[in-house]
């Protein structure tokens, strides 16, 4: 009989009443840990843990009733950090007439012991041991855990472990990294989706006790970034697709009206499946290709959180002939997706095969727009090889900003090195001109930090020569502008406006479709000055009234609906042939002044709307933030005094102030009305909490960064974390 060093009165570790300690010695030995197991299925359960044992730190050994937690796995949490297994033993044993453990045969026996050796990464001295005792049911998978012995001890004596260390890919170097329970990550992917991740974070905190009753924090999240990482890697290894999908796939296939142009199965690419019609081809070779005078930016962005367990890359492009009749501006159209379980160059790389085998024109597509996906572009360069990347702004600038981030610098050097960035080398003409440029800088750096130079000149400066300096911005029919992913994102927001990680593949295909039905059908209806989009000004000549549309045959609207789309092509001679009467060609010489009195002034232009005026991006523009003090004063501009969120006075001493283009709602002869137009209004920075402002994106014009002061920029940033701003 093995005797057991414990004390009459029951020992908690830490205080806490479900980790008693079940002896304050640390047993070795197989045989002693069965007596134990033994001790403890007679009925000896007042020292048996009902969680496990956060941070012992003595010689020790514990008795855990696995029943009792959410997840086996959970044991190897206990809050000290990483360990080294070291080895893993199996024993398998019965029970005799005494209730003794005898051990039995490999693989037969009642009960299978799983005993592995852990070393603490952060003080070898210091050795965990967790003996599992299950059920055989004869698979190992299978076998059902029963209780686990935790086992503590020092090599030598006993001494105070070492501070506990970030994890490897922290950036927060001070910060102790200490792992979640795997049974935490399962409530967190079971919930994700269900509810905003906010929401998750605080309810499993509560659930682990709250501010005031959590012992262990392997029990919650860690951060934020660990629910959003959970959800991701949860669909990011898709399953195995069952037969209904792919049997519902290839009924689809053979409907007439299915855009399913190609489906791909294989050990190089799971599924993927490229979806397409035939105008969605047409258009791409009409406004993207070699062929057209002003080659249109084909854009791509891979999006989640639709469908179970897939990718969908859609590709967007900005209609050149149309204006979106609520934003004004081009509208934003799907082009060819592509759905896929897996994202590596081969499924981008098939993906573009199958456009251009079904439309061998589209070799000659321009310009691709995307974020640093690489994989991307390479998969499409295989069979567009005039294709050149075209880098979207925004998202260099994220990444020099995490960069720059993880260097510690301070305020000043931090803005100094975005100005030189974004405001000086970007706008360089050329590689020359950029090298040059660079070059200068390069002192001025060295003395903020001695890598960032370095580091550019490795990871950035072949992305600012091949996408982001003047040359190929002018290439790509930019000029002065930059590219932006904003199309891209915004197809994804409408797809997952009406799809969501649960839809099956048949209904995200079939949604698909119907959103580009839709799509055609409004653009088609431009030319009769009807749905969501209207002709270019320069383009109304195609425009042909309703009643005459509708009275021509089948055929003959066909034509027209081509000629939509040929327009694009056409030079500014070759227009549609239209009838030119007498009196036009009688008065064609005449002075567009005639009949006015000679002393008569020519009347004024109305003055442009201060966004008109000084916001760059004018066709993107929703709102902005504006400098008060350029426009109010004298006569030079348009007036803003008052605030539209608060009714009060603009001060002298606030610069800056909020515009959006909304429906204004104003009072007069005590009665309240509301804009048939939208109309730009102005508000304070504190009163952008305004209804008209909510469902916005606040748009902060490109020319205040030439400007703007330091104090300035610092200030709006200041807001941009509160708010919603940002830097376009």
């Amino acid at each position: 009989m093995i005797y057991f060093h414990r004390v009459e009165q029951i020992v908690y570790l830490n205080g806490d009443l479900t980790t008693p300690i079940y002896a304050e010695v640390a047993y070795s030995k197989i045989a002693e840990l069965m007596e134990i197991f033994a001790d403890v299925l007679k009925g000896a359960t007042e020292r048996m843990c009902s969680s496990v044992p956060y941070r012992s730190c003595i010689d020790s050994t514990f008795v855990i009733d696995i029943k009792s937690i959410s997840n086996s796995r959970d044991i190897s949490r206990d809050g000290l950090g990483s360990y080294i297994n070291q080895s893993c033993d199996w024993f398998y044993f019965d029970l005799d007439k005494n209730d003794k453990f005898v051990k039995g045969k490999a693989g037969k026996g009642r009960y299978e012991v799983k005993s592995t050796h852990f070393k603490l990464k952060r003080d070898k001295t210091f050795l965990r041991r967790i003996v599992e005792l299950r059920e055989n049911r004869g698979d190992r998978e299978k076998n059902l855990p029963l209780l686990a012995i935790v086992v503590y001890k020092f090599v030598g004596e006993p001494h105070i472990l070492p501070p506990m260390q970030a994890h490897g890919n922290s950036k927060q170097h001070s910060k102790e990294f200490t792992g979640t329970k795997p049974s935490v990550l399962s409530e967190i992917r079971e919930q994700r989706g269900k509810m905003p991740a906010d929401k998750i974070n605080d309810q499993l905190f509560e659930k682990a006790g709250g501010m005031w009753a959590c012992r262990d924090q392997t029990t919650y999240p860690r951060n934020m970034k660990q629910i959003y990482n959970a959800h991701a890697s949860q669909t990011s290894k898709p399953e195995v697709k069952s037969n209904d999908d792919l049997t519902a796939l290839l009924h689809m296939r053979h409907n007439a009206e299915s855009a399913i142009l190609e489906i791909h199965q294989g050990k190089s690419c799971n599924l993927a499946v490229t979806l397409a019609t035939i105008e969605q081809l047409n258009m791409l070779e009409t406004f993207c290709t070699l062929a057209c005078n002003k080659p249109v930016i084909l854009g791509i962005d891979m999006t989640y959180n639709i469908g179970q367990g897939y990718f969908v890359t859609p590709t967007v492009i900005k209609h050149p002939m149309l204006i979106h009749n609520t934003t004004l501006s081009e509208p934003t159209l799907l082009g060819p997706t592509l759905i896929h379980t897996e994202h590596p160059e081969i499924a981008y790389r098939q993906f573009a095969g199958d456009l251009v085998n079904h439309n061998p024109k589209l070799k000659d597509i321009c310009f691709l727009g995307s974020d640093r996906q690489m994989e991307i572009f390479n998969g499409f360069k295989v069979h567009m090889p005039n294709l050149r990347h075209v880098l979207c702004r925004k998202h260099a600038e994220d990444n020099i900003k995490r960069y720059l981030s993880s260097q510690h610098l301070n305020g000043a050097d931090y803005n100094a090195l975005m100005h030189d960035i974004f405001m000086e080398l970007i706008e360089c003409s050329d590689e020359a001109h950029f090298r040059e440029c660079l070059h200068g800088l390069r002192d001025s750096w060295d003395n903020i930090s001695p890598n960032i130079h370095n580091w550019f000149m490795k990871y950035q400066y072949n992305s600012f020569i091949e996408c982001l300096i003047k040359k190929p911005r002018l290439a790509a029919g930019l000029g002065n502008k930059h590219y932006y992913n904003n199309p891209c994102e915004s197809a994804n927001k409408l797809l997952k406006a009406t799809l969501n990680r649960q839809s099956s593949l048949a209904k995200v295909i079939s949604e698909w479709q119907d959103l580009v039905k839709s799509q055609a059908n409004n653009i088609n209806r431009s030319l009769i000055g009807q749905g969501k989009y209207s002709l270019k000004s320069s383009f109304k000549y195609l425009e042909v009234p309703a009643h005459v549309f509708f009275s021509k045959s089948e055929e003959q609207r066909k034509l027209l609906v081509s000629k939509l789309q040929s327009g694009y092509s056409q030079q500014p001679g070759a227009k549609l042939n239209k009838e030119v009467s007498l009196t036009q060609i009688a008065t064609q010489s005449v002075s567009n002044r005639a009949g006015h009195k000679l002393s008569d002034k020519p009347r004024k232009r109305k003055q442009q709307s201060i966004s008109a005026q000084y916001c760059d991006n004018i066709e993107m523009h929703q709102s902005a933030v504006l400098f008060k003090d350029r426009f109010h004063q004298g006569n030079k501009g348009p007036m803003i005094s008052r605030c539209y969120g608060c009714n009060q006075l603009f001060k002298p001493e606030e610069k800056i102030v909020g515009c959006v283009k909304t429906y204004r709602h104003y009072r007069k002869d005590g009665k309240n009305y509301v804009s048939t137009s939208l109309q730009n209004v102005y508000v304070h920075l504190k009163c952008l909490g305004h209804q008209d402002f909510a469902k916005k994106s606040i748009h902060i014009c490109n020319y205040m960064h030439k400007i703007l002061c330091t104090s300035d920029i610092l200030d709006i940033e200041k807001y941009s974390s509160q708010k919603r701003y940002k830097w376009r």
